[in-house]
């Protein structure tokens, strides 16, 4: 008996019976084997541009940070008292310097319940009478002009913790309920302190129907004052608006005023230019794996030349109208190796005084204008999956792979067919040429026998 790794029999032709098994899958594996390979080219291409694509979004990426760098992060802020104020912008700012002298930072109107009992647990026992109470806000009692704003409340039960939860949910952007520990710390007794949340003469009174408490007049808050520029002004938060797009924190008053600034920086352009050009090398750099390397896998295809050249175009054309001609004016260029690098000192000079606004201007926006929108549609023309080159033959490589997979599978069940009906035709046949060896062997053994008795009575 003999074995085979696709076939085991018990007559002396199982080894040729296996072989023949072999020989007809492996020539009707032919055409299989064909579609694996081209599977497998197809999957490398689509991996390779695949990358390709991200290190190009890489640069589309790079591209929005330069439109942003001309906004906020495009300013830097001064204050000659940094303990008394700092400064933050935002959109809309423009540069200015403005004298600042803080004369009281007010303070919020802060008490402690009366009337209503401590408890020693804040979540448990009855710290109200009434299921529902009112809370009542009058921002200033001191107009003569009373405008109270009242809140419903109904608390989830009678405790404290559940009356502090419901305050905060209904009235907290005007009110912070807390608890307070008026006991020792051995056996404690905790109690409802009730806060505004802005700053001024701000009256508050809580009520369940049978208790009422309130603030007094002392315990009222006062507003934060200021003078701005010679003119003095009343806020009630301490956060307060300077110009558009600039606001200051208030930290301590001053005995005099003191200067905060808002200034143009280029740091925030050059730190995206940057990026742009670590982008932009990354993904030259990517084209050039698979110049000249007959293994890889986008060896010889087109698409490799028509990525460089949108590239070069990228950084060697400029928008028509004005700031400047190009990027080249900005410090922007090869050096001998064919990477982008950007040479500071024309960086410099070139956003020097109305420079960084000239800069705007020739980078425009990724949607609006500009290079910055021209350089968006050449990248657009690589990566979009519907138009782009890179993007559409990533989706071909896909659909294409994606067939050939199904073809696969079809090609290997037929194969798997042809081999079980194979199998079962061959284990027959060997076993029919088993039967007749084993009859063969009987009769020779029979003749045999009987020629050696017949010899004995001779």
């Amino acid at each position: 008996m003999s074995t085979s790794s696709v076939f085991s029999g018990s007559s002396r032709f199982s080894t040729d019976f296996a072989q023949v098994i072999t020989r007809t899958v492996s020539i009707a594996s032919l055409p299989l084997n064909l579609l694996q390979q081209q599977k497998a080219k197809l999957d490398g291409q689509a991996t390779a541009l695949g990358r390709l694509s991200g290190k190009t979004s890489g640069i589309t990426a790079a591209l929005s940070a330069i439109g942003n760098s001309f906004g906020s992060s495009s300013f830097t802020t001064s204050s000659s008292n940094v303990a008394a104020a700092t400064v933050t912008v935002g959109e809309g700012a423009t540069p200015g310097s403005w004298d600042l002298q803080i004369g009281n930072l007010g303070a919020a109107t802060v008490f402690v319940a009366q009337g209503f009992p401590p408890v020693p647990n804040p979540s448990s026992g009855a710290y109200t009478t009434q299921t529902s109470q009112t809370l009542t806000l009058d921002p200033d009692p001191t107009d003569g002009n009373p405008s109270p704003t009242v809140f419903t409340l109904s608390p989830a039960n009678q405790t404290m913790q559940a009356l502090v939860d419901e305050i905060n949910k209904v009235a907290g952007s005007s009110v912070q309920a807390s608890i307070v520990n008026i006991g020792s710390s051995s056996s404690p007794s905790y109690q409802l302190s009730l806060q505004s949340k802005k700053l001024g003469p701000v009256d508050i009174t809580l009520t369940d129907g049978s208790t009422t408490t309130s603030n007094t007049a002392l315990q009222r808050g006062s507003s934060a004052q200021y003078t701005i520029s010679g003119t003095p002004v009343s806020t009630d938060s301490r956060l307060i608006t300077l110009a558009p797009g600039v606001t200051a924190d208030l930290k301590a008053t001053t005995s005099s005023a003191m200067t905060v600034s808002v200034n143009t920086s280029s740091s925030s352009l050059r730190s995206s230019l940057n990026s742009f050009i670590s982008a932009y090398n990354n993904a030259v750099a990517e084209v050039d794996t698979h110049r000249g390397n007959k293994t890889a896998a986008l060896s010889g295809d087109s698409i490799l030349q028509a990525t460089a050249s949108a590239l070069r175009q990228l950084v060697n054309s400029g928008p028509a109208g004005g700031g400047f001609p190009s990027l080249q004016q900005l410090g922007i260029g090869f050096d001998q190796t064919g990477n982008l690098y950007l040479d500071d000192t024309i960086f410099a000079r070139a956003v020097t005084g109305s420079g960084l606004a000239n800069a705007k201007t020739f980078f425009g926006s990724v949607t609006g204008s500009g290079w910055l929108k021209s350089a968006t549609k050449t990248l657009d023309s690589l990566t979009n999956l519907d138009t782009g080159l890179i993007g559409s033959a990533i989706v071909t490589a896909g659909k294409a792979s994606k067939a050939d997979a199904l073809h696969i599978a079809e090609q290997q069940e037929r194969i798997d067919l042809l081999e079980t009906n194979l199998k079962a035709q061959m284990a027959a046949a060997d076993a029919m040429v088993a039967m007749l060896e084993q009859q063969a062997t009987y009769f020779s053994n029979m003749f045999g026998a009987m020629r050696t008795n017949q010899a004995g009575y001779q």
